[in-house]
């Protein structure tokens, strides 16, 4: 059973009935209300960025939703209970995210959430249909989909097949400079692809090359749990080189700006 080790994790990676186990520090961090250690960062899709959000409440269905729970409350409910958990936005507290979870004495299930993974999911890309094809776009879409349903082989599919391209694309772009060899590529597994590249993508991605050896096995060696567990780190693999393709364009336009400021006052 996996275990959920912050609070992010389990407001963005988690989907909709999975049972987690919980560590002991992070089971305090759900039952307590208030205070530092409850908070954590995560993104917010009506500010469309990364913010801080604080849990706010904590309560049961057999209570005003709104009622604070007191710590005698906690303390005479050592084990199950259904429970609404909100993180609220601390940048504007009207923006939130809701999980009804389904919680044991160290294991829960989350049984509803509001914004749903998917639409926090595609609410973040938004950003990127400026360098994604409409294929990869479309795919992405779709990936984020199966991903907060649960849906291990295919939402890793449709990842695999967008992180593939994008470093494909590196290469094309690239191997005439460079004197790459096309051959050597095209049967290097991805691990060595990354490593062949590793001027033209992110640090980050080369330094961890080995991890994604896994994108060369075929689906059929895969089970749905290793696809799942490796959804949330090719995702923010994905995001990572897109965010960085947005970075350098935005540098070349503001170049483009200072070139043609300097050239109208010359």
């Amino acid at each position: 059973m996996k275990v959920v080790q912050t609070l992010a994790e389990l407001f963005y990676e988690i989907p909709l009935y999975e049972s987690v186990a919980l560590p002991e520090d992070l089971r305090l961090k759900l039952i307590v209300l208030g205070g530092d250690d409850a908070t954590f960062e995560g993104y917010c899709p009506e500010c469309e960025t990364v913010r801080p959000f604080k849990i706010k409440q904590h309560c049961d269905f057999s209570r005003d939703p709104l009622t604070r729970v007191t710590w005698q409350d906690i303390v005479s409910r050592v084990t199950q209970q259904t429970c609404i958990l909100a993180a609220h936005c601390t940048f504007d507290e009207s923006h939130s995210i809701r999980m009804v979870l389904d919680c044991g004495t160290l294991e829960l299930m989350k049984i509803g959430q509001y914004p749903s993974l998917a639409d926090i999911g595609n609410s973040e890309i938004k950003r990127f249909r400026g360098v994604l094809s409409r294929l990869d776009m479309s795919e992405l879409h779709k990936a984020i989909g199966l991903g907060a349903h649960g849906v291990g082989v295919g939402s890793f599919t449709y990842l695999r097949r967008i992180f593939e391209r994008i470093i494909q694309s590196r290469f094309d772009e690239f191997h005439q400079s460079e004197g790459w060899d096309p051959e050597a590529f095209r049967v290097a597994w991805m691990d060595e692809k990354i490593a062949m590249i590793r001027s033209h993508i992110p640090e980050v991605l080369y330094e961890n090359r080995k991890i994604y050896a896994v994108l060369s096995k075929g689906i059929h060696e895969l089970s749905e749990e290793e696809c799942l567990a490796a959804f949330p780190w090719l995702k923010k693999s994905i995001i990572f080189i897109l965010d960085d393709d947005l970075r350098k364009r935005d540098e070349l336009r503001q170049r483009d700006e200072i070139r043609k400021a300097l050239g109208d006052f010359l």
